[in-house]
């Protein structure tokens, strides 16, 4: 054995904010580097689930804006 301590500094992770919390649980000093590819998958989800929202939402509008457009003329 030796007497060399690992000191962490940079560490990369995705965005969970239990893995943030343990890894400056165990190294305070470390600097956490989020992955951004993770990132940009959380960013695609969350488009989609906005357009999906938006869809179900403006749909029915759209079909009651178009029958009172109908109904005037």
């Amino acid at each position: 054995m030796t007497n060399r301590v690992l000191t962490i500094t940079n560490l990369y992770l995705d965005f969970e904010l239990g893995a943030h919390k343990a890894a400056i649980e165990i190294s305070p000093q470390v600097n956490i580097i989020g992955c951004r590819f993770h990132l940009g998958q959380a960013w695609w989800r969350k488009k989609d689930g906005l357009e999906n929202m938006l869809l179900a939402v403006a749909t029915p509008l759209t079909h009651k804006l178009f029958d009172l457009i109908w109904s005037i003329h």
